[in-house]
């Protein structure tokens, strides 16, 4: 066989790179996606950008210094809340600016407590905020009272944490990270890996294979159509991941960054493995079905597959997750995540990947032989007992030259 020959599967990469480029479903989902990425950073950071502006009322000097100390309080929480203090002389004014103002609530000190009225409905953050603002003014002055500083004050109130096993749990930020890494591996991996295993039950379909397993040997069919998806499939998740993280850096949330940046670089590597891995057995399941009818019912396992990596990729945490981070496929999105999260060490990224990568040999092996000997079999669906037998499987239907 010439060079030539050998090379052939790099123009079946390029074909399939080049059909995904002109492909209308695939740009229009594409673009919407960036869309969903674009409109969300957008709502979070107008969200977070709104200026929220509550009026106080205070009618005597305690009142008016405690709704002073509530500002300071919802900034210290991140909350962008302005705090308009309106001093009255008595209640009736007080409830007369509450007649006026619905948004408007009056703070006062009653023989049982403090109270918060409102003019309208109750706002549960401006509550929150004002309780707090409440409690540290009075502590303040008892503190003042018996002749503490702020510095013991703040000792004698103040509570840290500390985590005895941190691998156990649950936490809310790395409970997203899995979502967000999980839910961009099986989308990616099932629109992509469909693609593969359609356009190869439509040439088996339509007869095409023939004319191409007559110039083309089928492992370098099989090799150009992972090749070619697979380095699509990264592209547009490397897509994804640069507008993400230009919106992010462009919100407050940007200051997770630098703890994210090396997770999704990770998530990247692990899903060129874990869906090139996938691919060769999205193309395995193409060849067995005789028709797209069929394609839904030997596609059928992959699909439960990534619907399996997807939930456990944010409802599993500790020892759990751990054990499961090793296992191929699995790890492309929970070792991601445990670096984000920071529990997984250099050493245990290294052997998860190194799993994969044995693994992947594996998979290329039982998906190419399952390709292999259904591909010419355009008499309906194969059964796995026939393509993974021990004789090929017979052509049916092939064109006598």
């Amino acid at each position: 066989m010439s060079t030539d020959n050998k090379n052939l599967w790099t123009i079946v990469a390029g074909h399939e790179m080049s059909v995904k480029l002109h492909d209308k479903s695939f740009i229009i989902s594409t673009v919407l996606m960036l869309a969903i990425i674009v409109a969300g950073l957008g709502f979070y950071a107008w969200s977070a950008s709104r200026q929220q502006t509550c009026t106080i009322v205070a009618s005597d000097s305690p009142s008016a210094q405690v709704a002073q100390a509530v500002e300071p309080v919802a900034r210290a929480d991140g909350a962008r809340m302005e705090i308009d203090v309106v001093r009255v002389d008595d209640e009736a004014a007080a409830r007369a600016r509450l007649a006026d103002d619905d948004d408007a609530a009056w703070l006062h000190a009653t023989a049982t407590g403090w109270v918060l009225t409102f003019g309208g409905s109750s706002d549960d953050q401006l509550l929150s905020y004002t309780s707090t603002a409440v409690s540290q003014t009075v502590l303040a002055q008892v503190a003042a009272q018996a002749g503490m500083s702020d510095e013991q004050l703040a000792a004698a109130v103040s509570v840290t944490d500390e985590e005895l096993d941190p691998d156990s749990g649950f936490n809310l930020r790395n409970y997203f990270v899995g979502i967000v890494f999980a839910l961009l591996f099986m989308v990616s991996s099932m629109m992509f890996g469909m693609q593969i295993a359609q356009s190869v039950t439509t040439e088996k379909q339509s007869r095409v294979i023939e004319i191409l397993a007559a110039a083309v040997p089928a492992h370098q069919l099989l090799l150009g159509k992972i090749v070619g998806s697979t380095l699509m499939a990264l592209l547009q998740m490397l897509l994804y991941a640069v507008i993400g993280l230009i919106g992010l850096s462009q919100t407050d949330l940007g200051i997770i960054l630098p703890g994210l940046s090396g997770s999704i670089v990770w998530f990247l590597a692990f899903f060129l493995v874990g869906f090139g891995a996938l691919a060769c057995l999205w193309a395995a399941a193409g060849a067995l079905a005789g028709s797209q009818e069929d394609l839904q019912h030997t596609a059928q396992p992959l699909t439960w597959l990534l619907m399996i990596v997807y939930v456990t990729g944010f409802a599993v945490h500790g020892t759990v997750q751990t054990v499961l981070s090793f296992v191929p496929i699995m790890s492309s999105v929970l070792m991601p995540v445990r670096i984000a999260a920071g529990t997984a060490s250099w050493w245990q990224v290294l052997v998860a990947l190194t799993i994969t990568l044995a693994f992947t040999p594996l998979a290329i092996w039982i998906g190419s032989r399952i390709y292999n000997r259904s591909l010419l079999q355009t008499h309906g669906r194969v059964s796995l007992r026939q393509a993974l037998g021990r004789q090929p499987a017979q052509p049916a239907g092939r064109a006598r030259r």
